[in-house]
């Protein structure tokens, strides 16, 4: 009887997995016709507006206030709670920095997003579809990307939409935690008639860099910027694929 309870968690537990498909999945096995015959696409993107930085600062002294005796333990937290109330000035001035410092090193190049971008228009066009790239304002933040607001855009007669809406940053999310690269990409494709076809996003948080500290990673800016590269344009096959890959044989080279 044992063996037989067994046996059907087995079972349970082999039929769960085998119908967690992802939501994208299912959206692209409705929408398969629908996406096969999509000819025209206008890829609506963003310019990075920042390559943000992440410190969430002192929470390793807390955690190590009981090893200080009282005093220790009264000025560990106090260091924690200035660093903690500094954090967001922290940020934004170390973002403003080193966004600075990636840019200034493109020396004419295109940013990474918008190389993304391109990236995804080229698969597109290899498998004979017609498109067209929109530069916009980044779509407003608190809402899914299906549902933000594009200002001054209005989608094109005729063409169904390519929505992207990237996130690219470095995070140190404790005190002692090495930063490392966190790497996102949100999408949805509309049809024609602006009705969602597929919406999902993509995450990488790993590379070959990691820095133990903001000092070192400013230092190596170049190689920092180019691995938020890498990291996003190895999602655009990824991305391509969740969107248009319905299993027909017209397929671009994505290797």
């Amino acid at each position: 009887m044992k063996k037989l309870i067994g046996l059907m968690w087995v079972v349970v537990a082999v039929a769960g997995c085998a119908t967690s498909i992802p939501d994208h999945v299912m959206q692209k096995r409705m929408h398969a016709r629908s996406i096969d015959d999509i000819k025209q696409v206008e890829i609506v993107y963003h310019a990075d507006d920042a390559y943000r930085i992440t410190d969430k600062g002192g929470s390793f002294l807390t955690q190590q206030a009981g090893l200080l005796g009282l005093g220790g333990m009264v000025a560990a937290l106090a260091a924690d709670t200035a660093s903690r109330l500094t954090v967001v000035e922290r940020e934004i001035s170390r973002s403003q920095e080193f966004t600075a410092a990636v840019g200034a090193g493109l020396k004419g190049q295109a940013d990474w997003s918008t190389q993304f971008a391109e990236q995804l228009a080229e698969f597109l066009r290899e498998s004979s579809r017609t498109v067209i790239l929109t530069k916009v304002e980044r779509p407003s933040e608190n809402e899914i990307l299906s549902a933000a607001t594009v200002k001054d855009w209005q989608p094109p007669d005729g063409h169904a939409v390519v929505m992207i809406r990237t996130n690219l940053a470095y995070s140190a999310p404790e005190a002692t935690s090495l930063y490392k690269p966190i790497i996102s990409v949100e999408y949805v494709l509309k049809n024609e008639k602006q009705e969602i076809l597929v919406e999902s996003s993509e995450f990488v948080n790993e590379g070959a860099r990691y820095y133990v500290t903001y000092a070192g990673l400013l230092d190596d800016h170049v190689n920092a910027g180019e691995q938020l590269r890498h990291g996003l344009m190895s999602l655009a096959p990824v991305v391509y694929q969740n969107l248009f890959d319905t299993g027909q044989p017209s397929k671009p080279n994505i290797n």
